[in-house]
């Protein structure tokens, strides 16, 4: 998430707060990255909901990584 704007890492961070909120989203942060897991639909909404002026990269994976042995 890239807020365009100048104190863009209250907006990340509220972000974060408010999706870990939602039961049907798994959230997982490192100090690189924050990944959410959940159908596309449903993060799409919550990622637009409030957010205006933002830049998101995502990756799309199809599978959970944590359950392919040796990854």
């Amino acid at each position: 998430m890239y807020p365009l704007h100048k104190k863009h890492k209250p907006i990340i961070s509220d972000f974060i707060k408010k999706s870990q909120t939602y039961r049907k989203i798994k959230i997982a942060s490192t100090e690189m990255s924050t990944q959410s897991f959940s159908t596309c639909e449903l993060l799409m909404s919550i990622i637009f909901k409030d957010n205006k002026s933002i830049v998101f990269n995502r990756k799309i994976v199809n599978s959970d990584l944590k359950k392919i042995p040796n990854f």
